[in-house]
């Protein structure tokens, strides 16, 4: 009876992999709103390492925090020499999903098998902000823990475990979020895992916690230059109401927010019988977490410049723990089952429903990439995005990023926002930050920028995503009806 679960487990898993591969990589194209910012980084990354004669080194320089926050710009550097950034979109998101997916099955594997199928729970918590926000390095760095956990009883049979040390520093290459997350589930693993052979020995612990070390240092010196927090307390109110409606998860369609409030609210009543059923010291570890993180979300900072989505990624992070906490919970079978085949629903709706949305997202995406085959290499761009959400998105700019996909020449986009932080790998030189030039709110929508500053800046061309219907004869060099471009001055 255990081989025969295990095996449907496995083609389970398998079947939703081979889904995955064909939505990502046949289905439509999928844009997410910063995503393509941060692989067009990882372009300029690899011309400024590279090439000395690159368009891009009058523009950008590298960033003294070229490491923390940076994983995905770098994961792009070798593959912008030969795939189109269309398909490194493409591949970055299978990536992420699958790595998640995959890292959760190793944990269920490690420490409870045969509950391998449970690793669909965290598929629908995926959906929302990874296909419009496009967390990218922080859902990275998520995947990299999963994996990471799942290696701890390798850690404490007293060996050096190179590949958790590994995976401890592409998680520092992650997000400083998610490195807090990973340092602290690791130490409680160390001392929490029993061996099935017998229990670990104090002197086994310690060595396995050697290996967070690394990852410790790293993190204490790359993080000097991260974006200072204010920690005045946010409105609890407000912050509840975004939790009450689903801000978080509801992107597209109005039945998401449904959807979600029935999957979540579900899944906080069985973290109460968790805790009355389960003795599993794992479980009530991310159980706990799940808790503990809700507290912090009504106390979480925010950034003093700008807004960092801190309390999305806390959410996000609080439902990730509440599922692992499900999975690995001692719950009546019967349960078990019905709450996979809800998760694994609500997933495949949301891929269903969303389809026809994303071709109507592709085919628009497709006539603006016609706009760039008329600008010449080299030339510096400023798009300019008058319908960030382009009536398909209510809650995050699809197209607003989207231009620095289009082509795979070697154009100044001046919307390089991760430039203008300072906690990415590249940055504007001095005297080149069109955030600076164009005012606070140039990226706005509509965009308002401040054009007599853009023969200064250095504009060739200004592009018009989803135009008003003003427009300038004289300038234009191409027009349709999502896109119009024009030379300047």
């Amino acid at each position: 009876m255990q081989v025969q679960f295990n095996a449907g487990s496995a083609s389970s898993n398998g079947g939703i992999l081979i889904l995955l591969w064909l939505y990502f990589l046949a289905g439509p194209f999928i844009l997410t709103q910063d995503l393509p910012v941060h692989i067009y980084s990882g372009k300029i990354l690899g011309e400024l390492i590279f090439s000395g004669q690159s368009p891009y080194s009058n523009w950008f320089e590298l960033s003294p925090d070229f490491i923390s926050n940076s994983f995905t710009q770098w994961a792009a550097v070798i593959p912008s020499w030969f795939i189109s950034p269309q398909w490194i979109h493409r591949f970055f998101l299978l990536w992420m999903v699958t790595a998640g997916f995959r890292g959760m099955k190793a944990m269920l594997k490690t420490y409870s098998p045969g509950q391998e199928n449970m690793a669909v729970l965290i598929l629908p918590l995926l959906m929302p902000v990874l296909f419009l926000k496009g967390f990218s390095n922080f859902f990275f760095g998520i995947a990299f823990s999963l994996h990471a956990f799942s290696m701890i009883p390798e850690l404490l049979k007293g060996k050096l475990y190179r590949p958790f040390i590994l995976y401890s520093f592409l998680i520092v290459a992650c997000h400083p979020l998610v490195l807090y997350f990973f340092i602290g589930i690791s130490f409680c693993l160390i001392f929490l895992y029993v061996s099935p052979e017998s229990k670990t020995e104090l002197t086994l612990r310690i060595k396995g916690l050697a290996h967070l070390l690394p990852a410790l240092v790293a993190g204490g010196v790359l993080s000097q230059n991260t974006q200072p927090l204010s920690w005045i307390q946010a409105d609890a109110t407000f912050l509840w109401e975004q939790l009450k409606t689903m801000q978080y998860w509801k992107w597209y369609l109005p039945h998401e927010q449904e959807l979600y409030q029935v999957l979540l609210g579900m899944s906080a009543i069985l973290v109460l019988l968790s805790f009355y059923y389960t003795r599993n010291s794992i479980s009530w570890l991310f159980l706990g977490s799940a808790v503990g993180l809700m507290i912090v979300y009504f106390y979480a900072p925010s950034g003093l410049n700008e807004n960092l989505y801190i309390h999305d990624r806390i959410i996000i992070l609080m439902s990730i723990c509440m599922v692992m906490g499900l999975a690995f919970a001692q719950l009546p079978s019967q349960i078990k089952i019905l709450v996979r085949y809800l998760y694994l629903f609500a997933f495949i709706f949301l891929l269903w429903t969303r389809y026809d949305i994303q071709q109507k997202i592709a085919d628009d995406f497709s006539e603006i990439k016609s706009a760039f085959s008329k600008i010449p290499e080299g030339s510096v761009v400023l798009p300019l995005v008058y319908n960030h959400q382009g009536n398909y998105a209510a809650s995050a700019g699809v197209f607003l990023h989207a231009t620095s996909l289009t082509t795979e020449k070697d154009l100044v986009f001046l919307d390089q926002y991760a430039a203008h932080t300072s906690y990415f790998p590249i940055r504007w030189k001095s005297g080149k930050d069109p955030y600076v030039f164009l005012g606070d709110t140039w990226e706005a929508q509509p965009p308002n920028p401040d054009l007599s500053h853009a023969t200064e800046l250095g504009v060739d061309y200004i592009v018009e995503v989803f135009p008003p219907e003003e427009y300038r004869a004289e300038d234009l060099v191409y027009s349709s009806k999502r896109v119009r471009l024009y030379q300047w001055p």
